[in-house]
């Protein structure tokens, strides 16, 4: 006999249920299925990203506080100032422009998506990469730093609470990783906590990051 309170639970449980539960579930054999990873080369593309992390509002929000009407390409191009036409920040520390990788949500074929991600058009993750050659605190001399010179630093890692176990992250992860390969860099520096992120400090053990110093952790590359 089932109790009144086991069917109440269940109840709570199917109400409970969202779009995500039945939309954005992938095949585990497939956990790439229902998104790509694309590096940012617009500032279109870069906007969707600045949405996504909470820096910048849509181009049709942006569009309903001007008095006067403003076409599509000029409220981009005002909501991108600081970037340029391939959407990358014209002015940045460090040796060369930050390099951004975006986690694109594909979905199923004649799917109805959600307005969180039509926001964004469909960017639901992204991740910022930079190759340093040198350490821009310490000028020149890096010889006493426990951190491999010159790699590739990986900061901003963020998908979407909604999007989280399909493995999105990972795959943001290795983009930086092939971006490293493919110019021949030693490692992949980041900075993390290492009291408040466990779950990233998880995340990256598994791909080969060690801590090298206190909130420091790099992977080897050899």
């Amino acid at each position: 006999m089932i109790r009144p309170f086991s069917v109440l639970l269940i109840l709570t449980c199917l109400l409970s249920t969202t779009w995500r539960s039945s939309a954005l579930v992938p095949d585990p054999k497939q956990p790439s299925s229902l998104f790509r990873i694309e590096k940012v080369s617009s500032r279109e593309r870069a906007l969707d990203v600045h949405v996504l992390r909470g820096w910048s509002v849509t181009v049709g929000e942006f569009a309903e506080t001007q008095q006067n009407s403003i076409s599509r390409g000029e409220a981009v191009k005002k909501l991108t100032r600081t970037l340029n036409d391939d959407g990358v920040i014209m002015s940045t520390a460090g040796d060369t422009p930050l390099v951004t990788f975006a986690a694109i949500y594909t979905g199923e074929d004649g799917e109805e998506l959600p307005e969180w991600i039509t926001r964004t058009n469909g960017v639901v993750g992204s991740v910022d990469c930079q190759v340093r050659k040198r350490d821009v605190d310490m000028g020149d001399d890096n010889k006493s730093s426990p951190i491999p010179w010159p790699h590739v630093y990986r900061k901003n890692l963020f998908v979407d609470p909604r999007m989280r176990r399909m493995g999105m992250a990972l795959a943001l992860v290795r983009a930086v990783k092939s971006y490293a390969y493919e110019r021949g860099l030693s490692a992949i520096v980041i900075d993390i906590d290492p009291a408040n992120e466990t779950g990233a400090i998880q995340l990256n053990r598994k791909e080969g990051f060690l801590f090298v110093d206190e909130g420091i952790m790099v992977c080897p590359l050899s």
